[in-house]
């Protein structure tokens, strides 16, 4: 397979039909025209431009595609090269060539690959989703919301042990705020959150989940109805969707950009993409905050209300790690007595859950207020940690609302 004085080259020939190799020689003449000669035996000659050449890639085997399906496979680039010069009068090929040979055009190029990606991630598909989730048609925000309601009930919720006339109160305040979106398809919800404990939800079809534990954390109904006008920002900016919409995104472009969807890949792809969203998720959040304010002052609301019940918040895991603890402790036990029944032991766990529920609950009510300097402590101890949080840090968030 070295280079021939006589305007050839050596290789092997390939039928297409059949894996078997033949060596083969193509010899090029001045008119532009090659010629085929297999085992010793000329077979055609044809114009050199009609034919495919694969691309160059260092020094690896070239290949030159004939008409039906046969190829002559050839270590000798530089001369395949002059001939396509010759014959074409392009150099784009030489050029790239060239790039992949030298180690700084490389890492330049893998440099603005890296660059370009960033850009994309951070810019383009936020972008890109966020156009995309408001066109979409009313159906799917709806299909994707039912679903995802099942699963959280399926896996966290229970019903609501709250009483009817409790329900109907927070309902009755909540529905100004509710009436002053007429757009939007709002509904509210109330569920036993578990060890989910005091939360709120904003489901992709207008869907707002109020757990039991967050009705028991509040001073004040208005102190809801500011957790609610942050939960409508979400659905007004469908940022559930927006999410969803980028997720996919990412997954897709990065699997193009690296070509490999084996778990390998899928592990280290998974932090940046765990971090892109956990920023986007903060960004989130701030909209809805900001949301939230500019209707607690266009309604002439204190926006206190919300530093209140969000500073409370950051104590109620309290309330859940003695529940949390008894459980683990209860599993670790050994086995119940053989002896005794099914009835007794579902009997016996029912009563238990309903104490546990009972004790989270009067936690929740009796929480005091939690200071400001302590929240402040809370937050220089977290320190960069905030990074890695969905949330904006609770100082940061509530300061905007103590704002005049």
């Amino acid at each position: 397979m070295t280079r021939n004085s006589t305007n050839a080259v050596k290789g092997a020939w390939f039928d297409g039909a059949t894996s078997a190799m033949q060596s083969a020689e193509l010899a090029f003449s001045e008119d532009g025209t090659v010629t085929l000669t297999i085992e010793s035996q000329q077979r055609e000659s044809v114009p050199f431009k009609q034919l495919t050449v694969s691309p160059r890639l260092g020094n690896t085997p070239r290949y030159i595609y004939f008409d039906g399906g046969g190829k002559f496979e050839t270590r000798d680039n530089d001369e395949v090269d002059r001939w396509q010069r010759q014959t074409r009068g392009s150099v784009w090929d030489s050029w790239v060539h060239r790039w992949e040979s030298q180690w700084h055009m490389v890492l330049g190029s893998l440099l603005v690959l890296v660059f370009s990606v960033w850009v994309m991630m951070v810019y383009g598909l936020p972008a890109a989703a966020h156009k995309i989730a408001l066109w979409l048609p009313d159906e799917i925000p709806e299909v994707v919301g039912t679903h995802a309601l099942e699963t959280l009930d399926d896996a966290f919720f229970q019903p609501s042990r709250l009483s009817e006339q409790e329900r109907q109160r927070v309902l009755d305040h909540f529905q100004p705020a509710l009436d002053h979106y007429p757009d939007l398809p709002l509904k509210v919800l109330f569920r036993e959150g578990g060890s989910i404990g005091p939360n709120a939800f904003a489901l992709p079809d207008g869907t707002l989940v109020f757990t039991d534990e967050m009705v028991a954390l509040s001073r004040d109904d208005d102190e809801l109805l500011a957790v609610l006008a942050h939960e409508i920002g979400h659905v007004a900016e469908r940022h559930s969707l927006q999410a969803l919409v980028r997720t996919s995104m990412m997954g897709f472009v990065l699997m193009m950009v690296t070509g490999d969807v084996s778990a390998s890949s899928e592990i280290l792809l998974a932090v940046p993409l765990f971090m892109m969203e956990l920023s986007h998720s903060r960004k989130f959040e701030s909209q809805a905050d900001d949301f939230a304010l500019q209707y607690l002052r266009a309604e002439q609301i204190d926006p206190s209300h919300f530093v209140h019940i969000m500073s409370r918040l950051e104590s109620a895991r309290s309330c859940l790690s003695p529940i949390e603890k008894r459980a683990d402790s209860e599993e670790s036990e050994s086995p119940a007595d053989p002896g005794s029944s099914n009835e007794e032991t579902s009997s016996a766990e029912t009563a238990q859950e309903l104490v546990d529920v009972h004790d989270r609950l009067r936690c929740f009510r009796t929480l005091e207020h939690t200071s400001e300097a302590s929240l402040d402590v809370e937050d220089e101890e977290n320190g960069w940690m905030d990074y890695l949080s969905s949330h904006p840090s609770t100082d940061d968030r509530l300061e905007k609302f103590r704002q005049p």
